[in-house]
This record gives C-alpha cells, sequence and structure tokens, in this order.
C-alpha cells in the first residue's frame, strides 16, 4: 500500500491527470526519464511523486523512493517551461519537503546522487555529504552520492 502523508499548500502528489509531456528541465536525458517513468511511479508504491505548483501548471517534481532505512532522492526537477513565481525556490522547496516527509516516515537518512551541475547545490546549499565513490552513467555523466543525516 502506497503511504501518503497530507502535503502543504502548492504540493500535490503527482497522478495520472497531470500532464507531465510539458515537463522540461535543462536536461534532456532527464526529461526522457521522466516521461518514460512517471506514470509507472505513480503505480509503484515504492515510489512517491510529488509535484510544486498550480492545478494547472508543474513548476517542479520530486520522486522519492522507498527503503528500508532510507528515502532516496531519484529526482528533483525544475520544470524551465513553467511560469513559476520568481521568489520561489523551486529545488530548495521540494528537497527540504522530501527531508521533511523522510522524517514524518521515521527514516534516519536521505539520499541521492547529484549530477555534475548540481553537485555544489547539495554540498553548500543543503549540505549533504559525499558517501561513494563518483561513477559514470550512461545516460546522465558523473553521478556523486550523496546523503544526509536527519
Amino acid at each position: 500500500m502506497k503511504v501518503k502523508i497530507k502535503l502543504p499548500a502548492g504540493f500535490r502528489y503527482l497522478s495520472k491527470n497531470y500532464n507531465i509531456c510539458s515537463f522540461k528541465s535543462k536536461s534532456p536525458e532527464l526529461d526522457d526519464y521522466i516521461h518514460e517513468n512517471s506514470l509507472k511511479w505513480v503505480n509503484d508504491p515504492a515510489h512517491l511523486v510529488i509535484v510544486l505548483g498550480t492545478k494547472k501548471e508543474i513548476w517542479g517534481l520530486v520522486d522519492l523512493e522507498m527503503y528500508a532505512e532510507y528515502v532516496l532522492i531519484a529526482v528533483l526537477a525544475r520544470n524551465i517551461n513553467a511560469r513559476s513565481p520568481e521568489n520561489i525556490k523551486i529545488g530548495s522547496r521540494l528537497a527540504h519537503l522530501a527531508e521533511n516527509l523522510c522524517k514524518q516516515l521515521g527514516k534516519k537518512e536521505i539520499r541521492l546522487e547529484a549530477m555534475r551541475d548540481s553537485h555544489d547545490w547539495w554540498n553548500y546549499r543543503m549540505e549533504y555529504r559525499q558517501y561513494g565513490q563518483k561513477y559514470v552513467d550512461s545516460a546522465f555523466g558523473t553521478l556523486t552520492p550523496k546523503k544526509k543525516l536527519l
């Protein structure tokens, strides 16, 4: 059974009714991954996919993959096609929500694999630390395993 927690205003769980086809990040590889997998994630109890935005427009999304000891941020992306308010930090809001949900689920650790262009943001802004060796993924390039203890 899929766990669902009441979300703060502006956040919603991704449903089959959302038009994810118009979602575009700065990474074509990530876009392809999101478009190919989003409907599977909606039906998979191991995934919580949350969007930030209005009822008609997705500003950003996060896919949280549940594990026994931790939660993995499998995807965190901002929609560059969306007209979100300028003062809203989409990535930060989604990352903080992921951490809060992780705590509510009783998990003490959150992990991710940072793409090279987000590596510093996760280190300095979000205070995540590298816990494994960097590796090269054929689709996403160099990825760095990171985690944060909550």
